[in-house]
């Protein structure tokens, strides 16, 4: 499940795709209706409880025929195991299955063979006496030491009742504590520019994670046939070659690179490439320009590309170049930048823009 959202990130605003995985989705929602189950004061509640809950807090087993049964049973555990308690009049905390003092709960801490705390379904609240703790004497080392450390613990006075964290619950936190988040990669800027289109971002995102179906991806799956590059004609086609490698493209990287004042040299895949791309922008104020052109590039490489296999049409690349800048030009509306350098202030200039749509226009072959 995918939709299109416009994220502001600092200063920057981009278009980034919010994206969901339905199997998570629905558990989130299983962990509302837990919550709903365990906590919420309604008839439905009461009815659920009745049927998959233990007077303890934890899951009847065996199996029941309910619909929503087996996502229940999913995460149960995981809704137990975020639950912690602010100690009120203790009636509602369990002593030793809920998590109220500490990370964990008492029968957790202890060493003893957790059958032994089954049935032991006394409340926090069987020990405060007028507001104070009271505890029976006991022989136990381990309970004498959780003694001490509750009662060093304050009693909330100010609370008529125990709360609990989950009452703050929400299907974005479930979520978050759900999904397997990845860590942030630096190449996020390049590609989701909301001067971009969504069809030219996802085209760089498919680039970068080496997904676009060049020859060498194709005969990787047991697929054999003769390969050549559509560019040069001469080498076999592979992803790094038709974007990086072949000589053709190196002059559309080079021409674009000279016009920020940078030198393009030999870089051994898309990725490498971004780290440089993201590097150089940092001394550039227009960095929207140079970003879009990480895109733009590549994309109009694969046009050309699949312009010539499939149908036979053959540009040269001033002809490609133009193109790009063409499209960078109908762009500029959208981009920010400032001008930190003198190479800011030479691309920001109009009449360099405007000299740029001139010569495009007179060649320019739209297909995008």
């Amino acid at each position: 499940m995918a939709v299109w959202e416009f994220a502001v990130l600092g200063t920057q605003k981009m278009r980034a795709p919010r994206i969901r995985r339905l199997r998570k989705v629905n558990e989130s929602c299983h962990c509302k209706l837990v919550w709903q189950i365990k906590y919420e004061d309604s008839m439905m509640a009461y009815f659920f409880h009745a049927r998959f809950d233990n007077s303890d807090g934890s899951m009847k087993g065996g199996y029941k025929s309910s619909s929503v049964w087996t996502g229940i049973k999913k995460v149960w555990d995981f809704v137990s195991s975020n639950e912690k308690w602010a100690i009120g009049d203790g009636e509602r905390t369990l002593f030793c299955h809920d998590k109220w003092l500490g990370s964990s709960s008492i029968a957790n801490m202890s060493s003893l063979n957790h059958s032994l705390f089954q049935d032991l379904d006394t409340k926090v609240g069987a020990f405060i006496k007028e507001g104070k703790w009271v505890f029976p004497p006991v022989s136990s080392s381990f309970i004498k030491e959780i003694f001490d450390k509750v009662g060093k613990l304050p009693i909330s006075l100010g609370f008529s009742k125990d709360i609990c964290s989950l009452e703050n619950f929400s299907m974005k936190s479930s979520w978050e504590g759900l999904r397997q988040s990845q860590p942030k990669v630096g190449w996020l800027k390049l590609i989701w520019g909301h001067y971009l289109q969504p069809r030219q971002s996802v085209f760089g995102w498919r680039l970068l994670q080496g997904k676009l179906p060049c020859d060498d991806k194709i005969k990787a799956r047991g697929i054999l046939f003769p390969s050549r590059c559509e560019l040069c004609m001469i080498e076999e086609e592979s992803i790094n070659h038709l974007f990086l490698e072949c000589k053709c493209v190196r002059y559309l990287w080079s021409s674009f690179s000279s016009i920020f004042g940078a030198t393009f040299t030999s870089y051994c895949s898309s990725m490498v490439l971004s780290k440089w791309w993201s590097q150089k922008s940092r001394v550039l104020g227009l960095k929207d320009a140079l970003w879009a052109g990480y895109i733009l590039i590549p994309y109009f490489i694969w046009l050309k590309r699949n312009s010539r296999r499939f149908n036979s049409v053959s540009r040269n690349f001033r002809q490609i170049f133009n193109s790009i800048l063409g499209k960078l030009h109908r762009m500029s509306p959208s981009m920010k930048g400032r001008v930190a350098s003198v190479f800011d202030l030479v691309c920001s200039r109009n009449e360099i823009l405007e000299n740029l749509a001139l010569e495009v226009s007179s060649e320019t072959v739209a297909q995008e």
